[in-house]
């Protein structure tokens, strides 16, 4: 019976360890997706660049042999951004298919025993979340600016708010507020473009649809079945 009470448990938990492998790579997924979309980006201008100047050459120039040479960079360029946009489609799908992977495991995490551990890493501007040793969810997050201070330490919930405004920074909304020490929160934000980059005043910004899952995580679990560690 223990023999297969154990392969049942395993059964079960196999997806969450997969989810582990789906997401270890956060940091190379989001450079490959930015990178390819920078090339596709710079090969698209140069296409417009380069068909204005052979518009310009068959204007001015009766040489035919510059003509040619424009013509042939061009067609060139053109079967350059080709493939680029095939990369750049095909690294989009890869990541819509490992989020929809994500999403599924999703459903699993309430069968996991153990509190929920949030690790905010200042320095990959990534934040962790565990339910007891199996890792949930990888989240790109903005902390504080230069010149400004995100506070280190561990910590606990103290107060949660659905929508909360800044009274420090002209009453700027702050979605799905968990704060954890003096006035600081995690939380959702509209600029998202700057995620995975230090750009807050010091809270911990993320995704408004990531704040509102961890904000349901500490409200399933309660204050003290969370722990927050924010790191250099």
């Amino acid at each position: 019976m223990k023999k297969y009470a154990f392969l049942k448990t395993s059964l079960c938990l196999m997806p969450l360890y997969f989810s582990t492998a789906v997401m270890a790579n956060i940091q190379d997924d989001r450079k490959q997706l930015a990178d390819a979309k920078m090339q596709l980006y710079i090969v698209q201008k140069q296409n417009i660049l380069l068909k204005d100047k052979l518009a310009k050459e068959k204007k001015k120039s009766f040489n035919i042999t510059s003509i040619r040479a424009h013509e042939k960079l061009l067609k060139e360029y053109q079967q350059k951004e080709v493939r680029l946009y095939e990369e750049y489609n095909r690294v989009m799908q890869e990541q819509a298919r490992k989020d929809a992977k994500m999403k599924a495991l999703e459903n699993q995490i309430p069968s996991l025993h153990g509190d929920i551990y949030v690790h905010v890493d200042l320095s990959d501007q990534i934040m962790n979340i565990y339910k007891g040793d199996t890792l949930v969810y990888s989240w790109f997050v903005s902390t504080a600016t230069e010149g400004l201070v995100t506070p280190t330490g561990k910590y606990r919930p103290y107060h949660t708010e659905k929508m909360h405004f800044s009274k420090q920074f002209d009453n700027s909304p702050m979605p799905w507020s968990v704060f954890f020490k003096d006035g600081f929160a995690i939380h959702g934000t509209e600029y998202v473009r700057s995620l995975g980059y230090k750009a807050s005043h010091g809270c911990v910004r993320l995704h408004p649809e990531n704040a509102h899952k961890l904000y349901g995580l500490v409200h399933q679990h309660g204050y003290d079945g969370v722990k927050i560690h924010i790191t250099d």
